[in-house]
């Protein structure tokens, strides 16, 4: 929407009046002609003498009073100054607007309608919000069943997104879908403050009550909010069309003997934004969302709200050169002589162009890259990281590849299960669906589910019969199931039960790769060996701790402990679980949120409570 559509001032605004100049001159013109026309000629001469001025001469007379009337216009609207507020300082923090993120985590928001998720797409948008957002305060506030503040509103943008990387589904203990109990709890986090307050919901719109006048409660809510001056506004996460959720336990989830299909409640969150004075928009792949949200809904009512006030100081678009041009040209038209305008149209037109690629603003970018260019940039730099992000807005099987091939290469091998899974049936050719089920195998091996890698394999060789890649990693996969069979090892993965099944020493497994460039016939990249540690800072002093394992675990074997009972890992084993030790921060919080809910002991799985849909 153009700027001058929403929030527009007047710096001078009296000078609009100057556009009734031509027409008052005109109007003095009429009057003075009546007493002039007589000493020009006597009384029965006059029709003949203003006859003999010609029809060209009137009708240039009118369209010049026509191009002059819309010019003054135009340069009095010139002279007024619009302008819009771009934006406002204020060194008082306590002026900021401030808005809470009201984020659903509850089971139906690992719906993967919307890829890769409907909570982890959620998470990538509010991290691009958060980049837009400038003299605001913005709290965090997550629910499932109940709702908790997981940041209080804070200009601090570092400290924003540390807390959305928390955001996952498990991290609140019990299962449901409360909206009204959130908006009702969000809204008394606001501290006292004369600024524009506003909560922003991030969700698919479900709730999980059975209670049949539910909706009309979460109205009520809203209003009681509208009432308190807090404006509400929705960003929707996930398609009308919908999909089925999964079960802790890997099934599809069933609700009393049917299986639940979670669909985008757009007519509800459409309504909740509407009567809570706000706006509604879907997630989009061009950021537009934003823009409709935050910079045309919530950051506009920030902006009038200190105007208001009259705190901190603004920066100020103009736009007075929109009419100056065009004014300038239609003066300059309406001199011009009927001869010289017929000779000079192409003339008019340069001026017209010109005056429109000067006053024509965009937006300019640094760099105008496409997302999928954005992303193989960053895959190609190894930023894995930034390449994922990227790859979540490309559409079809390149997007789920890449977004499969980084989550692979983060060591996040089940979302890259789901990624490649979605390539596979959005493939449109043999050589890429062997390329996608080859990838998706490779991701079970690292996964140590090493029959499903050894079937899909199989299924990969179909598509693509003399592939070396694919037949040396099938070979792999089934040493392995022999080896766990012989064993009789009670899982097959690294580490875990007595002389588990782990691949042999030197094995190189031909890695997930992208193509980035078919033309040229990109190669897979191959990982390092398996069991091996590659680029660790502390590889000797790892390997030295492995040796000595390998000397104390030979007396173990040899020992009967009636009291201990030993699980001996071998030395692959020890390196692997070297190499995937890491720090998961959102544990911290989730045991901080179980307490705040009276659980006394870490949850594994949220609880399902009842006369409360479990979603």
């Amino acid at each position: 929407m153009s700027p001058l559509m929403t929030g527009v001032e007047w710096r001078e605004p009296m000078w609009l009046w100057l556009a009734l100049f031509p027409w008052a001159l005109l109007l003095v013109r009429q009057l003075l002609a009546g007493s002039m026309s007589k000493d020009y000629a006597e009384h029965k001469l006059l029709p003949w003498a203003l006859s003999a001025r010609g029809l060209s001469v009137k009708h240039h007379a009118v369209w010049q009073q026509f191009l002059l009337g819309f010019a003054w216009l135009l340069l009095a609207m010139a002279a007024a100054g619009p302008r819009v507020a771009q934006t406002v300082y204020d060194t008082d923090q306590s002026h900021y607007g401030q808005l809470i993120v009201l984020v659903d985590v509850s089971r139906s928001m690992t719906a993967d309608d919307v890829s890769p998720s409907r909570l982890q797409r959620a998470r990538l948008e509010l991290l691009d919000l958060v980049s837009r957002i400038d003299q605001s305060r913005v709290g965090l506030v997550v629910y499932a069943a109940r709702p908790h503040l997981l940041s209080p509103p804070t200009a601090d943008k570092s400290l924003l997104q540390f807390y959305l990387q928390q955001l996952r589904y498990g991290l609140l203990p019990t299962h449901g879908s409360d909206l009204r109990t959130a908006l009702e709890f969000a809204g008394s986090q606001f501290g006292r403050s004369s600024a524009a307050k506003s909560i922003l919901i991030v969700s698919d719109g479900e709730i999980s009550s059975v209670n049949a006048n539910e909706d009309r409660a979460l109205d009520e809510a809203v209003t009681s909010l509208r009432q308190q001056n807090i404006s509400v506004f929705a960003l929707g996460v996930g398609t009308r069309k919908g999909a089925a959720i999964f079960a802790d336990d890997g099934s599809w989830l069933a609700y009393e003997g049917t299986e639940v299909v979670s669909r985008l409640q757009a007519d509800r969150l459409e309504r909740i934004s509407t009567i809570g004075g706000g706006d509604y928009s879907e997630i989009r792949a061009n950021d537009s969302e934003w823009r409709i949200l935050y910079d045309q809904g919530i950051a506009n009512q920030q902006t009038r709200s200190a105007i208001a006030r009259g705190t901190g100081w603004i920066i100020w678009q103009e736009f007075y050169s929109w009419f100056l041009v065009p004014g300038v040209m239609l003066w300059l038209a309406a001199y011009l002589r009927p001869r010289a305008r017929e000779h000079n149209v192409s003339l008019m037109i340069m001026f017209v162009l010109a005056g429109t690629a000067l006053t024509h603003n965009t937006d300019v970018f640094a760099a105008d890259l496409t997302a999928s260019q954005r992303a193989v940039a960053a895959y190609q730099q190894e930023a894995y990281q930034d390449a994922r992000q990227w790859y979540v807005r490309v559409p079809g099987y390149d997007g789920r590849m890449g977004e499969g091939s980084s989550n692979y290469r983060l060591g996040k091998y089940d979302l890259a299960v789901r990624q490649f899974v979605r390539a596979t049936l959005e493939a449109n050719s043999d050589s890429q669906r062997a390329d996608a089920l080859f990838n998706l195998a490779n991701s079970y091996f690292k996964l140590s589910r090493y029959r499903q890698a050894a079937e899909i394999y199989t299924d990969a060789l179909r598509y693509r019969p003399q592939d070396k890649h694919i037949s040396r990693n099938l070979a792999y996969a089934q040493a392995l199931i022999k080896k766990e069979q012989a064993g009789g090892a009670a899982t097959g993965r690294p580490g875990t039960g007595p002389r588990s099944a782990t691949p042999p020493d030197g094995t190189d497994i031909s890695d997930a790769g992208i193509l980035l460039d078919t033309e040229t016939g990109a190669k897979r990249a191959p990982a390092p060996p398996v069991g091996k540690i590659a680029g660790h800072p502390d590889s000797d002093l790892v390997r030295s701790g492995i040796r000595r394992a390998e000397l104390a675990a030979t007396d173990i074997e040899q020992s009967d402990d009636p009291v201990w009972t030993y699980d001996i890992t071998s030395t692959d084993g020890v390196a692997l679980k070297a190499a995937e030790i890491q720090i998961d921060e959102s544990i911290l919080w989730q045991r901080i949120l179980e307490y705040e809910e009276e659980f006394p002991v870490l949850v594994e799985t949220p609880y399902e409570l009842p006369g409360v849909q479990p979603w």
